[in-house]
């Protein structure tokens, strides 16, 4: 395990992993219940998750704008000297992803090893 484990505003710990696979490295995103330790939900991530962020934030649904609890996960594509760098979001009640495009929050010449900084720009 390379990132640092989030708490959300619920409790949950939400941790992240690698998982070396034939085609480079792989990950995982998982979300444990504060109390006993069991898993909520787990999901696969494209690419090795290097980094967690956890933030409550505005998020477009098909229905309506809500403010939801949102996980941010940093991680490597590829393998070796190819390792591209990707931001991705998923809900931290659900491990859903969120309307974060993948591909455009890509950077196919630079790694990621770190947590995305979160900065609030104003409003509640």
């Amino acid at each position: 395990m390379r990132a640092a484990p989030v708490v959300d505003s619920q409790g949950n710990l939400l941790v992240g992993a690698e998982t070396p696979s034939v085609n480079g490295n792989q990950g995982a995103v998982c979300s444990l219940h504060p109390a006993d330790g069991g898993v909520r939900w787990g999901v696969t991530t494209t690419g090795a998750v290097h980094g967690l962020a956890f933030s409550r934030t505005a998020v477009a649904s098909a229905s309506v704008n809500a403010t939801e609890d949102v996980v941010f996960v940093s991680a490597n594509t590829g393998a070796g000297a190819a390792k591209e760098g990707r931001l991705s979001g998923l809900l931290a009640t659900t491990g859903q992803t969120t309307g974060l495009a993948p591909s455009v929050c890509l950077d196919p010449l630079r790694p990621t090893f770190a947590a995305p900084a979160l900065v609030s720009l104003g409003g509640t």
